[in-house]
């Protein structure tokens, strides 16, 4: 089993701005925002309608070799990243990739 690493905050940030705070299996939209205030920096949190904030969801799970790239992580609310556990599902086709791996020229 792989060691769980914490996804960063920044990290965090990038998911849901590139989601645009949408759930990427269900679609739902948040009804609010929270901010979240952490050394010195804020960070915005999607909200549901039950006040739960969405989550940042592995596409592929760490138990099933997934890995905390950025092009694994998306957007869930708290329901679908519940009921999804550490099963794969399939993503909307217009889902978009962010490679920040690839070298910059």
């Amino acid at each position: 089993m792989k060691t769980r690493n914490k996804i960063s905050y920044t990290s965090r940030q990038i998911v849901f701005a590139r989601d645009r705070w949408t759930c990427q299996y269900c679609l739902k939209e948040p009804k609010t925002f929270e901010i979240d205030k952490r050394n010195f920096l804020l960070f915005v949190l999607p909200v549901d309608e039950n006040n739960r904030p969405f989550e940042i969801d592995h596409v592929i799970a760490i138990d099933n070799g997934g890995d905390n790239n950025i092009n694994n992580l998306v957007t869930s609310c708290y329901d679908c990243n519940h009921k999804k556990s550490n099963h794969k599902w399939k993503l909307p086709k217009n889902f978009p990739q962010i490679r920040l791996n690839k070298e910059v020229k």
